[in-house]
């Protein structure tokens, strides 16, 4: 970290970075640009027990809260996975030279290690980056060999490993990449791969984001009719028909009612096909763009990094500048001979010298961060109507088309309105909507909600988001960046932001939405294994052939535990012709059959309020079954089934 340039553009081509010297901490302009950079998309490793805890809580803000005790010294050091998985193996080292370790508690991050119960190692998601944090000693994380007496050979210890693993995963900002130097149709050439390779700050946008760029193209030059002028004009027609009505009737001429009004009506309805097709088809200079605004709770900053696109009826030499600190990287081709610079004049301010944009349209992928006046936040928790709570989202009072969206990639409406948060029903399987109509701005917006929702596009193996989110279309925001003869401005703004959920107070009633729990394929009562209708290491409900006995078991979310459940609503879509669909329940061990359809094609709903059915098992789970008997051709090859998805919403109270 030595010689860190208080520049944007310095650290825009780092990936990760590690900060282990304490003189940092106290060098506020250094660290400013070091947030702004994890919010554009960054890795940042904070060595705490070397550079103090303050640098941390400089960076992380009011995100996370820490409370610092006595530091420990330790002879002998054991890491421990904090919630441990498959294939850790604790190992213990002593030392002759007592190593330090910060003890600290931390609300609001993720422990991922621990030592004698104290936080060795924290995540904490920022923006579109995120930061670690570990207090442990750097000779704890690594192993020397006793025959290297040198010191040469340095081995990390697993849990270093694993720690190295998650920070070497493409951060977020990889869903919203755009290709800055490569043309859309054609493979680029050697020369301009080259070229391309020269401008390492472009390496942050090396992926071509085709949903962006579709929806950049069909925003430019395409502006709808407001509706205060369709309503003027509709009013016109309407003034224009009563008060000539009136006069012909006066007059005794009432027949020529019938010829002026369809008259009147062709020229308005000529008159408004006019002005929409000169709204479609403008020729103004015009800049669209697609920001991609990533919300912190309890934070006054917005990652905000998209896609916008410039359109020029000639030739542009005006300066891009920008009075926020953001960059913007202007497509290459067609620039060719220009002696291009960048300007700063101070860390906020900076202008492109030499940049001549010919007419037509120009992409210019962008990164931002952005500081509102007031905190932003989303909070909420189970109550008798679902997830209910309130949100200020700053300057984004303009909220469309939400969606709650989990770690597993599932998502549900979600009503924003006047503050207030409302999230019930089902979730919403593969679709990204749940509207049954498509406006024009929905229907721009889905390809765009497909790629992040699915991964698809870059087969990523990272989740979208590591908490349940708030997902929503807003108004864009003004990025700090000024260009030349711009007549219009329009766009979207797609904005995420962590959704925390509070405890539900003991005594109230509550119900959780489908979305929030997941099954695990289970044993049940006179069943020692699981069913095989499910396989749970790819997480897909398999074809079958034979009778099988399934029993699923859910898990309430700690919010409500512990509690008493009083409803259970189910819906099975299940494809399982010529058989029977048993719904089962078992009470202390006796399982009973609670209802039954036949020859099931599509989606069927179960209610269970019996209480005796609704107990819940030592461990806080809730089990219930299916059975799926043979067919009742007796010939189970002809008619396969299989499961599709399974839906499970429980009403309950809260009991402490």
């Amino acid at each position: 970290t030595a010689g860190v340039p208080p520049s944007p553009a310095a650290l825009d081509p780092l990936d990760q970075l590690v900060v282990a010297d304490p003189e940092y901490s106290d060098q506020f302009v250094v660290l400013d640009e070091i947030r702004d950079w994890v919010y554009r998309g960054g890795r940042l490793w904070i060595m705490a027990d070397r550079t103090g805890l303050d640098l941390a809580q400089y960076i992380l803000g009011e995100t996370v809260d820490f409370t610092e005790l006595e530091p420990a010294r330790l002879s002998e050091v054991t890491i421990e996975e904090a919630n441990p998985t498959l294939g850790f193996v604790p190992s213990t080292f002593t030392y002759e030279k007592p190593l330090t370790m910060l003890r600290v508690m931390a609300d609001g991050a993720e422990v991922i290690h621990e030592v004698n119960g104290w936080p060795a190692s924290l995540w904490k998601d920022l923006g579109n980056g995120s930061v670690l944090v570990t207090t442990l000693a750097s000779e704890a994380w690594s192993t020397i060999p006793q025959n290297d007496y040198m010191g040469l050979q340095v081995i990390p210890q697993q849990a270093l490993r694993r720690l190295g693993d998650r920070m070497n995963l493409p951060s977020a900002r990889l869903f919203t990449a755009s290709d800055v130097a490569q043309p859309d149709e054609d493979d680029p050439t050697e020369d301009e791969l080259e070229i391309d390779r020269s401008i390492l700050v472009s390496q942050s946008y090396d992926r071509e984001n085709r949903p962006f760029d579709e929806y950049i193209r069909q925003r430019i030059g395409y502006s709808i009719v407001t509706r205060g002028h369709i309503m003027a004009v509709l009013g016109g027609f309407c003034l224009l028909v009563l008060v000539g009505s009136i006069v012909l009737l006066k007059r005794g001429r009432g027949e020529l009612i019938l010829i002026a009004g369809p008259a009147a009506a062709v020229f308005f309805a000529g008159y408004l096909t006019m002005v929409g097709n000169s709204s479609r088809n403008t020729s103004g200079n015009m800049q669209a763009s697609i920001q991609w605004v990533t919300l912190e709770n309890n934070s006054n900053t917005a990652a905000v990094r998209g896609l916008a696109a410039v359109f020029n009826t000639g030739k542009t030499t005006g300066q891009i500048r920008s009075i926020n600190g953001g960059l913007y990287w202007p497509q290459l081709q067609g620039l060719e001979g220009q002696d291009l610079r960048i300007l700063f004049s101070d860390l906020q301010n900076w202008q492109w010298q030499n940049l001549e944009l010919p007419a037509g349209l120009r992409k210019l992928p962008f990164a931002t961060n952005v500081t509102f006046e007031k905190e932003v936040f989303a909070r909420a928790q189970f109550s008798d109507q679902g997830l209910t709570g309130t949100y200020d989202l700053a300057a984004f009072d303009k909220t469309e088309d939400s969606l709650l969206v989990v770690p597993d990639g599932r998502r549900i409406s979600a009503e924003l309105s006047d503050g207030s948060i409302t999230v019930s029903g089902d979730d919403l399987g593969d679709a990204v909507t749940g509207k049954s109509q498509v406006d024009g701005n929905l229907e721009r917006r889905l390809p765009i909600l497909e790629q992040l929702l699915s991964n698809q596009e870059y087969k990523l193996h990272v989740p979208l988001v590591e908490q349940p989110s708030i997902l929503t279309w807003s108004n864009p925001i003004s990025e700090g960046f000024e260009f030349p003869e711009q007549q219009e401005h329009v766009g979207d703004a797609l904005v995420l932001i962590p959704l925390a959920i509070d405890e539900t107070p003991a005594g109230s009633a509550f119900t959780v939405p489908s979305v929030f729990l997941s099954f695990q394929n289970s044993s049940g009562p006179l069943q020692p294994t699981p069913s095989g209708a499910y396989n749970s290491v790819v997480g897909e409900w398999q074809p079958m052939t034979n009778a099988q006995k399934i029993w699923l078991k859910y898990r309430l979310p700690a919010q409500v535990s512990p509690a008493n459940l009083t409803r259970a609503v189910i819906r099975l879509s299940v494809r399982a012709p010529d058989r029977e669909v048993q719904l089962v329940g078992q009470d202390q061990g006796v399982v009973e059959i609670l209802e039954s359809k036949r020859d099931v094609t599509s989606t069927v709903s179960f209610e269970i309020v019996d209480e005796k059915y609704l107990q819940l098992e030592e461990d806080g789970s809730y089990l219930f079954g299916f059975n799926i008997t043979n067919a009742a051709s007796g010939d189970d090859l002809s008619s396969p089934w299989q499961i599709s998805d399974v839906q499970v919403q429980l009403s309950g109270t809260k009991t402490q």
